[in-house]
């Protein structure tokens, strides 16, 4: 019997290592990739970095001030050099501000596009992170917001923007986690409904009942995934669901009917 034996070499190796947890890669074109120093939560940031493929810094991009003192940053997006302007060397990128923290504030959700040195290239207020989309198509470019009355209104209207540039293949993006939307069963219900935060163990949240007009009419603490609300008084109707777990908001429809 003959045993051979071939010596193993491992392909694999390491690039770098970094203190920065929340590195994510993008596409700034499709022959540029960059990481995204993205927060856990970007609702208290006024800036954001992008890092070489070696890890090292690349550019820190200042964003602009708010639109209103009651906003808050959701989300930061389509991180790109092709998408917004014809011009490959700028950086433009998406920022959705929610006024969540301030629900009677009377701040509207807002949708802008702007450029690195700050210039907005696109202001849409109402339009809301629920339904944000970019695509590709025979036409060209297109990006795709959905309208609502209000941060606790009903959607009214959707908008097609025709883009100068191209979405980079392969691109990442940054927006809320679905798996953390709340759901209400049973919905339609009579008043007595149970909510799922869909929280991780442990963690706490608050559940905010508000009229469509934006009246709060109930709110409660939850210290278990799954909360058991009595509201035998409302009227038949629609409800918004507000639901916050560390600073991250989600909302969903209730519907009351005896």
């Amino acid at each position: 019997m003959i045993s051979l034996y071939f010596e193993g070499y491992s392909q694999i190796s390491l690039d770098f290592q970094t203190p920065l947890i929340n590195l994510a890669p993008i596409k700034l074109s499709n022959s540029v990739t960059k990481y995204l120093d993205q927060p856990l939560d970007w609702r208290y940031q006024d800036h954001f970095s992008l890092y070489n493929l070696d890890g090292s810094l690349y550019k820190t991009i200042q964003m602009p001030p708010k639109p209103d003192t009651s906003s808050m940053v959701e989300i930061v997006g389509y991180v790109t050099t092709t998408l917004f302007d014809n011009d490959p060397s700028t950086i433009e990128y998406l920022v959705h501000y929610d006024p969540c923290d301030s629900a009677l504030s009377g701040a509207p959700w807002r949708v802008k596009v702007i450029r690195e040195d700050g210039t907005i290239l696109l202001d849409e207020a109402n339009a809301s992170y629920n339904f944000i989309d970019v695509y590709n198509t025979e036409e060209g470019t297109k990006l795709m917001l959905l309208y609502y009355y209000g941060p606790y209104g009903f959607p009214y209207q959707k908008k097609v923007f025709n883009l100068p540039g191209e979405l980079p293949s392969g691109v990442r993006e940054n927006y809320v986690d679905e798996t953390i939307k709340p759901s209400i069963y049973p919905n339609p219900n009579n008043g007595t409904f149970f909510v799922n935060i869909n929280s991780k163990q442990g963690e706490s949240g608050t559940i905010d009942i508000y009229s469509i007009t934006g009246k709060l009419i109930g709110s409660y603490n939850s210290t278990n995934k799954i909360t058991q609300i009595n509201k035998p008084e409302l009227s038949n109707g629609v409800y918004i669901i507000n639901t916050k777990i560390n600073q991250n908001c989600q909302r969903v429809k209730l519907i009351i009917q005896k």
